[in-house]
């Protein structure tokens, strides 16, 4: 993962989060950033739900809406897993 092409799209957002505006070359640049970002690394289930998003990881908010248990936890596994196995497929098919 290209951590410097992940902070700048990541300056971006903050900087539209704080009120600012992007130009069309910056959405652009943006959306290649992340693609690069993450080109060829897929998140296990524990960096998806410790990856920070906004202001903290999943599994904190996730704890702030829900008691966190195994039980949902074993839960939200499977459900990733489906769906990254779906999303190989899809990558296969199309």
């Amino acid at each position: 993962m290209n951590q410097d092409i992940l902070a700048q799209a990541r300056r971006f957002y903050h900087h539209v989060a704080n009120g600012g505006k992007l130009k069309p070359e910056d959405v652009s640049y943006m959306v290649s950033a992340l693609e690069e970002a993450y080109e060829d690394h897929a998140l296990t289930f524990e960096e998806w739900l410790d990856e920070i998003e906004c202001y903290s990881t999943r599994r904190e908010r996730l704890g702030e809406e829900l008691p966190v248990s195994d039980t949902l936890i074993k839960w939200l596994r499977a459900a990733y897993e489906v769906g990254y196995e779906q999303g190989k497929k899809d990558d296969i098919t199309n």
